[in-house]
């Protein structure tokens, strides 16, 4: 048994080694099969990972060409703005590139019908400029902006960017990449391109000529290669890009402006005033530029002294000095008015016309004033006005007189005379009430040239005088015409024997005039030296002419009185032969410019209230319209037109009565200080102070220091608008800084302190416009009635009362146009008040520019219910206009990505 065993183990030993070594074949077939499985999964993997690598990589070039392509976008939209907007849209409607200043204004001056401004729109809302596609406001959706910009920035894609779709030139934009992450080292190279997208045809294919403008395709083509350069992977992409804009691109242009030919009348002159003007107390004012005085006028019945008006006023050793002067009533210069101040030296200088009603040297007598004394056959007896002078280098006209008053004398000591004096022509246009017959004659409404003074003189090249003086000697009494148009009209002609008053006449006949001939008794009494007149024999009068020591008929000059009233009334030349150039002597002194624009007027009016466009860069046309048509109205051209159209910005329309009149304007009728709601404290960014009170303002408060050309420079001023909205008195003074540079409008007095530079321009109502004292010595010493018992409220509206003070005033309206605003609708509000603009009611900005107020075409002659009318817009928007646009939310996306491959 135990052999038998020990055969049985010994089989089952060999049984056990051969099962092991097929386990282990078993086993190591397994394993081999497994590291064979292993090797083929890392294969594998590897090559998905290189695939999706590849894949990968194409898609970032597609998102690296949106981000390249959003790049030149912004880099783009500057060019956009400058040359597919801003030069599409707002260089037409400038004044530049050559851009026709004349057509410009033709097209202006035709209000709503012309469509400069199409594509510009006033929102009242955002109180903004914007370009937009229509100015329909019942259309919505201003789409301009966001279509012009889509059309450029495609084209800029299509040439920069697309690829040809002819394959024959192809915009490649290429990328390499290497792996660092492998033991072997791949490099993928990446190339893209973009294609338009097609709308398509009725048979699927792409219609080459309709791309859609709003979206393109990118397409990325990746590349992956073994350090051999043997391929491994190549992947495409192709994106569909969306351009994406905003519904509306959100803009404002910020406006700049440009006069049209000339600025408007309101800012023409360097002062306007619609009260009266004082210099006095030895102030001195020296305007470069014009003065337009309104003045206040006596509106008593009877026929008030000529002294009881307002105007401009220098006195007691006041000193003016200007341009031109054109004043609806006085330019006087006087002394004394019970101040004792007889002999200070008073002067008005003025180096171009002076248009007024009266024109003279006053005396302080009249019964009841402070002077009660004024007597005396010796020029120092007594209290007389001395030391007075008024120079013109060029003309006076006048509506009334040119006078010395009787109480008025040159002292034996004095250099000079007590003078008026015109190196050019005196004219007075009017003749007994412009012709009118019966009633009441004004003495006031007939022109002359009188002097009454002692040793004192009037002296012109020559004068033209269109009516005969009327005198009235005592209170109540009618008045009495005299012979004499230009002399002495003397205290005794009531009395002579051989003068006829015949007052109860209604027509006032007179008698003969044979007082006058040298056989007369008479004839001694009569001061011929009085006047000095260059060439007397080139002069007229309407009656006789007393002067160069000698009295001679005036009226022998033309063919008839009627002849003369071509050149005074009715414009246009003189019928029949006239050894007078009256057109010449009107214009002898002017360059040609001048002379252009007063024959024009004079000849034809009517071209200074149309938009002329040969009369377009003359000054002061204002293009004023004024019904009806002064062609048809004899009793307003001539000289008469001229004086009314250099005074228009106190008229308003004719009233279209016979003879018509033209409405008087008061200053809310010419500046509308409602429209100036905002109220503001001055600031750099902000340069306007309004003010609501009385208030004293120190203009050292408008500099800045952020304004000097070099750090050495001082501090200088800038340019800053004050506007009083109340009646009470704006005072300007200064603490050392002398300079103030801007407009002033004031609803109440200025009075200016100290030694002041303005340069711009001063507009004022006055507290007291339209009114006169009762003591007439205030009007003449710029002195307020206010807490004088009895008296009525009067103040002048701009005062210089002190012998420290010396003003200079510089017109520049261009100042205004300067000024720059953070808040653009302080500016408008501005321009709104001064009637330059519409901003306030209108948002075509057609009508905002375009002509104020409503079409021309349909006023009426009874239509008086805005009485300023013009016949073409004030501004152009200028080249210097800014265009800001909104670009931040403009750029391109990718909307969806698919793989092609």
């Amino acid at each position: 048994m135990q052999k038998d065993n020990c055969k049985n183990i010994k089989k089952d030993s060999g049984n056990a080694m051969l099962i092991t070594t097929i386990l282990l074949l078993v086993m190591t077939v397994i394993v081999g099969a497994c590291m064979n499985i292993a090797g083929m999964q890392f294969d594998l993997s590897l090559l998905q990972r290189n695939t999706s690598n590849t894949y990968y990589l194409a898609k970032s070039g597609v998102e690296k060409q949106v981000d390249f392509i959003n790049k030149a976008i912004q880099t783009e939209m500057a060019d956009i703005i400058e040359k597919d907007i801003r030069e599409k849209y707002l260089d037409p409607i400038t004044i530049s590139k050559g851009a026709s200043l004349q057509d410009l204004v033709l097209q202006a001056a035709t209000g709503e019908s012309y469509d400069l401004y199409k594509n510009i729109k006033y929102d009242q809302t955002e109180k903004k400029l914007k370009l937009v596609s229509h100015q329909t406001p019942s259309v919505t959706g201003d789409t301009l902006l966001r279509d012009t910009v889509q059309e450029a920035l495609y084209n800029f894609m299509k040439e920069n960017i697309f690829d040809d779709p002819t394959k024959t030139s192809r915009k490649i934009f290429k990328y390499k990449v290497k792996s660092d992450r492998q033991a072997k080292e791949i490099e993928t190279d990446i190339i893209v391109w973009a294609e338009p997208v097609y709308e398509l045809q009725a048979d699927g294919a792409p219609n080459l000529s309709a791309p859609k403008e709003d979206r393109f395709k990118i397409i990325s083509e990746a590349t992956s290669k073994d350090p051999s350069g043997n391929v491994i992977d190549t992947q495409n992409v192709e994106a569909e890009i969306a351009l994406n804009l905003p519904e509306k691109i959100d803009n404002e242009v910020r406006e700049k402006y440009e006069w049209v030919g000339n600025p408007p009348e309101i800012l023409d002159s360097a002062i306007t005033c619609f009260s009266d003007m004082v210099v006095t107390n030895e102030a001195a004012l020296t305007v470069t530029g014009d003065i337009r005085i309104k003045g206040n006028k006596n509106t008593a019945s009877g026929w008030p002294d000529i002294d009881t008006n307002g105007g401009i006023i220098v006195s007691n050793g006041g000193h003016l000095k200007t341009d031109n002067i054109y004043c609806m009533n006085n330019v006087a210069a006087t002394n004394g008015w019970g101040t004792g101040f007889y002999d200070r030296e008073t002067k008005i200088e003025v180096s171009g016309d002076i248009i007024a009603d009266t024109v003279g040297i006053f005396d302080d007598y009249y019964s009841g004033g402070a002077n009660q004394e004024p007597f005396g056959a010796d020029p120092s007896d007594g209290n007389k006005v001395r030391n007075s002078r008024i120079s013109v280098d060029k003309n006076i006209f006048v509506d009334n007189d040119v006078k010395i008053d009787p109480w008025v004398a040159t002292l034996t000591s004095q250099s000079s005379k007590t003078q008026i004096e015109a190196k050019g022509s005196i004219f007075g246009i009017s003749n007994n009430n412009n012709g009118a017959t019966g009633g009441d004659l004004d003495p006031n409404s007939s022109s002359g040239v009188y002097n009454q003074g002692i040793d004192t003189l009037i002296t012109a090249k020559q004068m033209f005088v269109y009516g005969q003086p009327f005198i009235s000697f005592a209170e109540g009494a009618k008045p009495i015409r005299l012979w004499e148009s230009i002399g002495e009209p003397f205290n005794g002609v009531a009395t002579l024997e051989k003068y006829n008053r015949a007052p109860t006449d209604a027509d006032y006949q007179f008698g003969d005039d044979s007082y006058l001939q040298p056989d007369s008794p008479t004839y001694g009494m009569i001061e011929n030296k009085k006047i000095g007149i260059q060439n007397i024999n080139e002069s007229y009068a309407t009656a006789y002419i007393s002067a160069n020591s000698q009295t001679i008929r005036g009226d022998e000059k033309f063919i008839d009185q009627s002849s003369a009233g071509q050149l005074f009334n009715l414009g246009g030349y003189f019928s029949g032969p006239t050894p007078i150039d009256l057109l010449t002597a009107i214009t002898p002194m002017d360059n040609a410019e001048g002379r252009t624009q007063k024959l024009n007027i004079i000849q034809d009016p009517t071209k200074y209230y149309i938009a002329a466009t040969d009369l377009l860069d003359l000054p002061s046309m204002y293009k004023k319209f004024y019904a009806p048509p002064l062609a048809t109205d004899n009793k307003w051209q001539g000289l008469k037109a001229y004086m009314t159209a250099m005074r228009s910005i106190f008229y308003g329309l004719f009233d279209g009565s016979t003879p018509s009149v033209p409405q008087e304007l008061y200053f809310n009728d010419v500046v509308e200080l409602a429209s100036v709601l905002n109220t503001n404290t001055w600031s750099y960014r902000n340069p306007i102070e309004m003010v609501t009170n009385a208030e004293t303002i120190l203009i050292d408060k408008y500099y800045v220091e952020d304004d000097k050309v070099s750090p050495s420079d001082t501090e200088r001023p800038y340019p800053t608008i004050i506007i009083n909205k109340s009646n009470e008195k704006l005072t300007l003074t200064t603490n050392g800084k002398n300079t103030f540079r801007g407009i002033i409008i004031s609803g109440g007095d200025v009075e200016i302190q100290g030694q002041i530079n303005i340069e711009g321009a001063v507009i004022i109502k006055g507290e007291n416009e339209g009114a006169v004292p009762k003591d007439r010595k205030y009007m003449m010493l710029g002195k307020d009635t206010k807490g004088v018992a009895g008296e009525q409220p009067y103040s002048p509206g701009l005062l210089l009362s002190d012998s420290g003070t010396n003003v200079t005033i510089t017109q520049n309206p261009n100042i205004l146009l300067e000024m720059d605003f953070a808040d653009r609708s302080y500016l408008r509000e501005v321009m709104d008040a001064l009637k330059i603009t519409q901003y306030k009611e209108k948002t075509t900005v057609g009508e905002i520019l375009g002509p104020y107020n409503y079409d021309r075409a349909g006023i009426q002659a009874s239509d008086l219910t805005n009485p300023v009318v013009y016949t073409m817009g004030r501004v152009l928007l200028s080249k210097d206009s800014v265009l800001d646009i909104k670009t931040n939310k403009i750029d391109v996306a990718i909307t969806s990505m698919k793989k092609v491959n």
